[in-house]
């Protein structure tokens, strides 16, 4: 409903500009050729029409225009459960924050009698118009039929009893109506009317005229809806007026011949004229006469100068349509070239990917027969192993399986440190899997075997060969020290740490003597993201976790990322918020605004997620008049910086009120710390920032680096180093997270 409405209003606004700047063109080309007025003004009203559907099909054309607010999104992901916000609402399952795109702002929501009134009027108007459109349409082709050919002058018209001048009407295939005293004209003011009516017929003016009406109907609230009605009407008759003029030989004599039309329309009543147009009309006779005494005959226009006319109003229809807008913050926002580079290999890799799944028969042959002369066009072997783990995975074809595991045999033989010798395998193959492995035992059992080697096979043992795993990646470390062993370590000795059987003791036992922090602090952390969270959380496991942590702090207390994990540790096993508590409503307003990004974005349920956005605000607002009587409360920090976050994202995406989304910001920004906010930030950390840059101004964008300046002196990750992105933004760099957000997006 609001989505009518905003393109009803977006395409009133372009047609404007279009209209506007056709005018001036017409203006610079000094334009007096009533045809070729009448042309650009038809373009005119066809760009009016069809307005609402352009600005999909053309190239978008970006300019610096305020930022407005957005619509729908795109969904990233957050932890926290299930909430159903009303009967009608189902529980949303590992829910979404949404980050906005593109859009205009909405100035209907929050009013909700608006859209409804708004449509109401709009279509009363249009039926009211319609109703007169279709009365006068009907009554035409009834005289239309009624009417008798006739043979004038060599031409064919018809005569009709219900009309009083000459006029000429039908849309597709129109006729020239004569009343019945044609009969008693001479023979020059018969071949001046003829003159007149054929060159409409010519021109296709009844069918302008057809158009004309249909936009006023439709378009009935835009004046230039009426000026265009009236002025193509004008021009036409200009137009034909010129042709009359030359049959009449002379200015005079065709002026005095209207004045005889005007007179008999005013003895016999008004003409019927809605779809027809003729020598009589529009109604504007007085200035027809004026221009035909003035001179008859517009001057003559070159082909030339028509096809630039013509060019400059398409270009000028063409610019109106694409007019899009552009965040005055996101447009002068430096990106990072390393960033952009990235994001362009991986969209080059994803897009390669894509076109080797959907390989045809004869291309995979092509391929094949290339890879035959050519073995190490290792791209070509790529795309095909690409293509066959697709269609294995899909279709269940065991053909591809087989060939898949041929060229992923071949690259263990002969490179095996490329990635694709460890590419997984699309179904089970467990005779494809003991040839691997024998020819991955022989590539180990060489004693120069490279690290890259080395890390492509303990990934193909670590789930079949734990304790081969480990001297793999002990080789690989010494042959090169700068990859990621110990992290590799870490996760390995994790998963056995907390088992059974010989190795998992010996595993045990050799953490106990560790005297590396890092490895120490990759097993913790392991154990606390695998074993210490959800409902199947093992105490020991966390136990262990917390006794390896601690070790670790002791041999380096500067280790940063274990300073983390220790603070995120200390909120393990906490209790969670009592019902009704400002915490707890805090989090059920998170939980509903992520509910309506779901029935919004997955379900398409506009008006469900209307209702939990909003829910989402009042749970917030709960939130926050809580804790203004329970400041000194442990968890008065979280509160107000969760609810104030809340209520910044229903602001744009419900309101699309920038301003109010960065005071929102601001006042989180301000929260107390608190553990929780130290250690456990989720998305809502950079997701209101990322809105409000990409759709705010100068002022939003000074609102988000006071808040990175701020809540960065509360956030101890280093995933997100907050104040070095303040920094960043004061220097006009757009931030990683920010960046990648942007790219998403386009």
């Amino acid at each position: 409903m609001t989505d009518f409405l905003r393109i009803l209003l977006e395409s009133s606004v372009r047609i404007r500009l279009a209209a506007a700047l056709v005018g001036l063109a017409l203006m610079l080309a000094r334009v007096r050729a009533s045809a070729v007025l009448h042309a650009a003004w038809t373009g005119v009203l066809c760009a009016m029409l069809l307005m609402p559907v352009l600005p999909y099909v053309v190239p978008p054309l970006a300019l610096p225009t305020p930022a407005r607010v957005p619509a729908a999104a795109p969904q990233v992901s957050i932890s926290g459960a299930a909430y159903a916000p009303s009967q009608a609402a189902v529980a949303a399952s590992a829910a979404a924050l949404s980050l906005p795109v593109p859009g205009p702002v909405d100035p209907l929501v929050g009013s909700p009698w608006w859209p409804l009134a708004a449509l109401a009027v709009y279509f009363a108007g249009v039926l009211f118009f319609l109703a007169r459109f279709v009365t006068g349409w009907l009554a035409m082709r009834r005289v239309i039929r009624a009417s008798a050919p006739i043979s004038v002058q060599s031409e064919t018209a018809y005569e009709s009893p219900f009309v009083a001048t000459p006029l000429t009407a039908g849309v597709l295939a129109p006729k020239v109506l004569l009343p019945r005293a044609w009969r008693t004209w001479p023979e020059r003011k018969l071949r001046v009317v003829l003159a007149h009516e054929l060159a409409h017929v010519e021109r296709g003016d009844t069918l302008t005229t057809w158009l004309a009406h249909w936009n006023r109907c439709l378009f009935w609230f835009h004046p230039l809806a009426w000026w265009l009605e009236r002025k193509l009407a004008l021009t036409a008759e200009h137009a034909a007026d010129e042709a009359g003029v030359r049959a009449a030989g002379e200015s005079r004599t065709y002026a005095e011949m209207l004045l005889e039309m005007a007179e008999a329309v005013h003895r016999n009543g008004a003409r019927l004229a809605w779809q027809g147009v003729g020598v009589g009309g529009p109604g504007l006779l007085g200035r027809r006469i004026d221009r035909i005494q003035r001179g008859g005959l517009s001057p003559a226009v070159s082909r030339t100068r028509k096809a630039v006319v013509a060019l400059g109003c398409v270009l000028a229809i063409m610019v109106a349509a694409a007019c899009r807008q552009r965040s005055f913050s996101t447009g002068d926002l430096k990106e990072d070239p390393k960033t952009t580079a990235d994001l362009a290999r991986q969209k080059a890799e994803v897009d390669s990917a894509k076109a080797a799944r959907e390989l045809s028969e004869r291309q995979v042959a092509d391929l094949e027969a290339l890879v035959k002369r050519n073995p190490e066009d290792l791209d070509a072997r790529k795309k095909l192993m690409t293509c066959y783990q697709y269609r294995a995975q899909q279709y269940g074809d065991q053909k591809a399986t087989a060939a898949f595991r041929a060229h992923k045999l071949w690259f263990i033989e002969h490179h095996p440190e490329n990635e694709l010798a460890v590419r997984f395998n699309p179904q089970s193959d467990p005779a494809g899997d003991q040839q691997a492995g024998n020819l991955w035992l022989a590539q180990i059992a060489r004693p120069d075997a490279p690290a890259g080697a080395l890390s492509n096979a303990a990934m193909f043992f670590s789930n079949s060969d734990k304790p081969l795993t480990e001297k793999l990646l002990l080789r690989g470390q010494a042959a090169d020290p700068s990859g990621d062993w110990t992290m590799r370590r870490g996760m390995l000795y994790a998963s056995v740490v907390t088992t059974d059987g010989p190795y998992a003791a010996q595993v045990r036992e050799e953490l106990d003597e560790s005297n590396d922090p890092n490895l120490l602090f990759r097993v913790a952390q392991r154990l606390f993201y695998t074993l210490a969270n959800g409902p199947h959380a093992n105490p020991d496991a966390v136990a262990l976790a917390k006794s390896y942590l601690d070790r670790a702090l002791k041999l380096d207390p500067n280790l940063a990322a274990a300073i983390d994990l220790k603070g995120f540790a200390q909120l393990q096993g906490r209790e969670q918020p009592s019902p009704g508590s400002m915490l707890d409503l805090a989090r059920m307003g998170e939980r509903a605004y992520v509910h309506g990004n779901s029935s919004d974005y997955y379900n398409h349920d506009a008006a469900a997620a209307k209702a939990d956005w909003e829910s989402a605000r009042k749970y917030a607002q709960q939130a926050l008049d809580l804790a203004s009587k329970s400041r000194g409360d442990a968890d008065y920090g979280t509160a107000i910086y969760r609810a104030n976050m809340t209520l910044g994202m229903v602001a744009m995406r419900v309101d699309g009120n920038k301003k109010a989304a960065a005071r929102y910001l601001l006042e989180a920004s301000k929260a107390p710390a608190t553990d929780e906010l130290a250690y456990n930030a989720d998305a809502f950390t950079v997701k209101l920032p990322v809105v409000l840059l990409k759709y705010g101004g100068p002022d939003e964008r000074e609102a988000v680096i006071e808040y990175l300046e701020r809540f960065g002196k509360v956030l101890h990750r280093r995933d997100l180093p907050l104040l070095e992105n303040a920094a960043e933004l004061r220097k006009g760099y757009m931030p990683l997270w920010y960046q990648y957000q942007v790219a998403e997006l386009r």
